[in-house]
């Protein structure tokens, strides 16, 4: 199934309307897509790998939910980001030293997850980021 429907933005009509259950892999369809905002539902699981579809994605914000894995496994694929706002979730694992893939991304917020480790010097080559 290869169709756009050309919606760019789904920001304030999903957030915070108690929406639960896992993204669905169909999201991938929404290739026009921009803006995703899922914050403040009951949404869980994993990122679907066909996220990676969402080429035209600049800002994703998943905070206050109960997702888990680790995102960036999909995240670093999306090379349009400029926002990314994953904080209170259940997140885990490294940061991987592919996050300075992100040349555009000038918002990260990844508290209150699990995730460990150190965080790599890659991100010092993150010449946009500001938060």
């Amino acid at each position: 199934m290869n169709q756009d429907t050309h919606l760019i933005s789904l920001i304030r009509l999903i957030a915070e309307n108690n929406l639960q259950g896992e993204i669905p892999p169909e999201i991938s369809v929404l290739t026009s897509l921009e803006e995703l905002n899922l914050y403040g539902n009951d949404i869980s699981g994993t990122f679907p790998d066909s996220t990676t579809d969402l080429q035209n994605l600049t800002m994703l914000n998943l905070e206050m939910n109960s997702m888990s894995g680790n995102p960036f496994n999909v995240l670093t694929a999306l090379g349009n980001l400029r926002s990314i706002r994953i904080s209170f979730n259940d997140f885990d694992g490294n940061l991987p030293a592919e996050i300075s893939n992100f040349e555009k991304l000038r918002e990260l917020w990844i508290a209150r997850n699990s995730f460990d480790g150190e965080i790599p010097a890659e991100i010092g080559q993150m010449g946009a980021l500001r938060t």
